[in-house]
């Protein structure tokens, strides 16, 4: 039997389930299906019981599944809602993509279960998925950087950022995507903000993609969050910078967020600044990966938003 998933063409068999069961002890595969979501990896419910997500980015730092694996232990470690790792293997010896393999957990994504929930249960599982960031970012290293990349660290979260801005600006500039003026407004609008940027002195674990299609719920709660690959240790502010994508795919759902998050973590005086600059750093940064005409411009739209108003 063969399946091949819509998003990147994977082609894998049941010999190839086969190999990578028995390389990880995980028993004899009855049964896989593809799961439907999912932009970047490709991924397989196997038995039920496990997920196997492949590399859909190759070249693109397969170091992240070991990133994503690291951040689910120390999850897990501290009781946060997560999946257990199964196995990693980025060697592609057994399969000729890099994979990792998790504990497939009960439940949908929230966004999946939202129109199902009452008002009332709406705003409980919200809440419970501000308290459950809110206990993530508990979780503190000594360093700033990303989990996909353990062997470059920064002493400081403005030096994590510099970089993270001139990476984007070097690819922006060259594609033509942003012109010269531009690329120094947003050079001077990160330096001026540099003294909040100190009083992020204990890293984070941030996981910079967060949204309703990474929360599963199950019976009116949460089970796990997911997809940890692009995470990174920094100001837990930055996990803010998705709140656009919570209020689009669960309207009303942003504020019950962060009224949980906030009694367990109060937000600082200086949040609205912080999150305008991690929302235009996301937008040059989704600008450069759009797929297409209208997600360039809604990224251009939004960076120019909020380069506006950090400037004002």
């Amino acid at each position: 039997m063969k399946g091949t998933t819509p998003q990147r063409g994977l082609s894998v068999t049941t010999a190839d389930l086969q190999a990578i069961a028995s390389a990880h002890g995980l028993g004899h595969v009855r049964q896989h299906e593809w799961l439907g979501r999912g932009r970047n990896n490709p991924a397989l419910v196997v038995n039920g019981d496990w997920v196997v997500r492949f590399d859909g980015l190759p070249g693109n730092l397969p170091q992240r599944f070991e990133g994503e694996a690291l951040a689910y232990r120390l999850l897990r470690e501290q009781h946060v809602p997560a999946p257990e790792v199964l196995g990693v293997d980025l060697s592609q010896q057994v399969f000729p993509s890099a994979y990792i393999i998790l504990s497939r957990l009960p439940g949908l994504p929230v966004v999946d279960a939202w129109q199902t929930m009452s008002a009332a249960q709406q705003e409980q599982i919200a809440a419970e998925a501000g308290r459950v960031l809110a206990q993530m970012h508990g979780i503190h290293a000594a360093q700033c950087g990303d989990l996909r990349r353990p062997q470059v660290t920064f002493p400081a979260w403005h030096s994590y950022l510099d970089d993270y801005l001139q990476t984007y600006l070097r690819e922006s500039l060259g594609s033509g995507l942003i012109d010269a003026p531009l690329a120094g407004r947003l050079e001077r609008v990160l330096a001026d903000l540099r003294p909040l940027f100190d009083q992020v002195v204990q890293p984070s674990l941030v996981h910079r993609d967060f949204h309703f299609e990474n929360v599963l719920c199950h019976h009116g709660a949460i089970t796990g969050v997911i997809d940890f690959e692009w995470s990174l240790w920094g100001d837990p502010l930055c996990d803010f910078r998705t709140e656009g994508e919570l209020e689009r795919v669960c309207p009303g759902s942003s504020a019950a967020v962060y009224a949980a998050y906030g009694e367990l973590r109060p937000l600082p005086a200086d949040f609205q600044r912080r999150h305008a600059c991690y929302q235009m750093l996301m937008a040059l940064e989704f600008l450069e990966d759009a797929l297409d005409d209208a997600e360039a411009q809604e990224s251009s739209d939004l960076l120019m938003a909020c380069l506006s108003r950090l400037e004002s």
